[in-house]
This record gives structure tokens, sequence and C-alpha cells, in this order.
């Protein structure tokens, strides 16, 4: 059986992009990471500022980030569409 850390490093943290003043909603996968941190690192590199009220982080542009983690191996997720 696996152990806790174990379990943790087969977690994957997938970083996602959308832009709110686009009408075409589309989200785009901006990284997939082994470690929270360099999700989180991607992401403020990205978007660097983070709006309390939503926490997520967004650019001066409209794009906003967040991320979602996923355990490895098989899976059934349903994706985002436009």
């Amino acid at each position: 059986m696996e152990n806790l850390q174990e379990k943790r490093n087969n977690d994957l943290f997938v970083v996602y992009r959308y832009n709110i003043n686009n009408s075409n909603t589309t989200k785009y996968i901006m990284g997939i990471y082994n470690s929270e941190e360099n999700a989180l690192k991607r992401q403020k590199m990205l978007c660097p500022n983070f709006n309390k009220y939503f926490k997520t982080y967004t650019s001066e542009n409209g794009d906003v980030t967040f991320i979602n983690k996923l355990q490895y191996g098989d899976s059934n997720i349903e994706m985002f569409t436009t």
C-alpha cells in the first residue's frame, strides 16, 4: 500500500488560463507540474495580481489563472468546453 508521501508524489498540478474580456471563453492548459509550488510559480508569472474575493490570480489584460490538482493515473474527468 502506498504511503502518504508516495501518494503526494503522484499528484499533478495543472495551471489553466482564460480571458474574461473574450466572448470565447476557451480555457488553456499553461503547464502541468509535479509540485504545487512550481504550479503556483507559473500561475504568478502569467497573472501576478491576486484577487482575494475569487481566490484567483489575474493579469492587467483580463487573463485569469487557476490550478487543479489531479492524481496521476487513471481518471474520468470532464473537461471544459467553450
